[in-house]
């Protein structure tokens, strides 16, 4: 049996019940490395990718809808690139005066018009991940995280205490 390693997991972050996650592995690591030690236990017990058995058909769909249109954005990047580097160089030649601002808003206009092609996926998936959103009801996945993570210390907002967010300080 393959282990999954990225969908829809609880507590990807402190303050979001849920995200996609794209490398779960990846994360666990990042939290081991990076976060403070004394958040480390808990955020690793709260993080896990949701069954896909709980989950709508339709949300699941919408999922890989979006991972495909992420991954068409992923490797179509070029043209935003090619954009940017056209940005500065027209920034510079800007600076150096005024003589060849035409040539330089002919190019950007041409950077802006590569770099919209270039967003037209994303922006795809962005749409997928809405609707996404919109099928897996605040409702829906509230009850889930109650049934799947019934000692939780999520409020709503964080994770964390009020004193973990906004230690009190000591009087001078």
């Amino acid at each position: 049996m393959i282990k999954r390693n990225s969908g829809l997991a609880f507590h990807l972050n402190h303050d979001a019940l849920f995200g996609f996650c794209t490398d779960y592995q990846g994360r666990i690591e990042y939290i081991k490395r990076e976060k403070p030690k004394d958040e480390i236990a808990l955020r690793l017990k709260l993080f896990k990718l949701i069954p896909l058995k709980y989950l709508p058909k339709a949300y699941t769909q919408a999922w890989k809808t979006y991972l495909r249109m992420w991954k068409v954005w992923d490797g179509e990047r070029e043209p935003y690139v090619k954009a940017e580097e056209t940005w500065s160089k027209i920034r510079k030649t800007c600076e150096q005066g005024s003589e060849s601002w035409n040539k330089a808003k002919k190019t950007w206009d041409e950077a802006v018009l590569a770099f919209l092609e270039a967003c037209k996926p994303y922006t795809l998936a962005d749409i997928a991940y809405l609707r996404a959103s919109e099928t897996c009801d605040k409702i829906f996945i509230t009850q889930l995280h109650k049934r799947l993570c019934p000692d939780c210390p999520w409020d709503g907002k964080t994770i964390w205490p009020k004193e973990k967010i906004f230690p009190r300080r000591e009087s001078v």
